[in-house]
């Protein structure tokens, strides 16, 4: 048990570094995604109630509304809609969760960012800002959502 806290103190360390990072340069860089992917599939190895199956299926389930949401967005609206590293990062902290979670993990981390992109529009309008805001990071909101997902946030809305 205490090897798991381990993992999950080491995936919070990294996931604030992806989130920084991403803030800073809309970048997650390979290295760090697949640090995540080794943590994760460590933590199933580690857990015992935790199988394969479910990981994988968590990496599907949080990992291809992302994919479609990107390719539907570049078919509509010509502009890449979310960027490859926050898919490889949804699909590496799926090996965390089961496939409930996931989903949660997702709409968590798509009202965060919704409820930012409305603020930051707001702020714009009201200070006649440049449009320097056409790409938002979306790391940050999965690393949240995450958290929220993994710490049993859902149960609240389920019951």
């Amino acid at each position: 048990m205490a090897n798991i806290f381990k993992i999950l103190f080491i995936l919070t360390l990294l996931l604030t570094v992806i989130s920084y990072i991403d803030l800073k340069t809309k970048t997650i860089p390979n290295f760090l995604n697949i640090s995540v992917a080794i943590l994760g599939i460590i933590y199933v190895f580690l857990l015992e109630n935790n199988s394969w199956q479910n990981a994988i299926l968590a990496s599907i389930a949080g990992t291809a509304p992302l994919f479609i949401i990107d390719k539907l967005t570049i078919i509509i609206a010509k502009k890449e809609g979310f960027g490859y590293g926050d898919m490889k990062l949804m699909l590496s902290l799926g090996f965390f969760m089961n496939w409930i979670q996931a989903f949660f993990s997702l709409f968590f981390a798509i009202i965060l960012a919704s409820f930012f992109a409305i603020f930051l529009i707001y702020k714009r309008t009201k200070s006649k800002m440049p449009n320097k805001y056409e790409y938002m990071p979306f790391a940050p909101f999965l690393c949240a959502g995450f958290l929220l997902a993994y710490l049993g946030v859902y149960n609240f809305l389920l019951y």
